[in-house]
């Protein structure tokens, strides 16, 4: 779908819409599944808290990772959680 900037320049947005999560995920579903940005998805890796499984033959240089969604999910399941009282 193509809309509109508030500068008037063309915008294209993509939607990604996952009924059940697959095995293994882009870096774009990753990143959505997570509900980070891909810049933060590549820092988390960067800094060894998520791991890329397998590289996809399919990428231009070979390079491109797939998350395996049993990865991310440990990686949510670490985090702390928020004990902050509710007024």
């Amino acid at each position: 779908m193509t809309d509109r900037t508030p500068e008037g320049h063309d915008a294209t947005v993509e939607t990604i819409r996952i009924e059940f999560p697959p095995a293994l995920m882009t870096r774009d579903v990753a990143a959505y599944y997570l509900g980070r940005s891909t810049r933060e998805l590549d820092r988390l890796r960067e800094k060894g808290h998520i791991t890329a499984r397998k590289f996809r033959p399919d990428s231009p240089d070979g390079s491109a990772p797939y998350y395996a969604k049993e990865d991310l999910d440990e990686f949510v399941a670490s985090l702390p959680e928020n004990h902050r009282e509710r007024a």
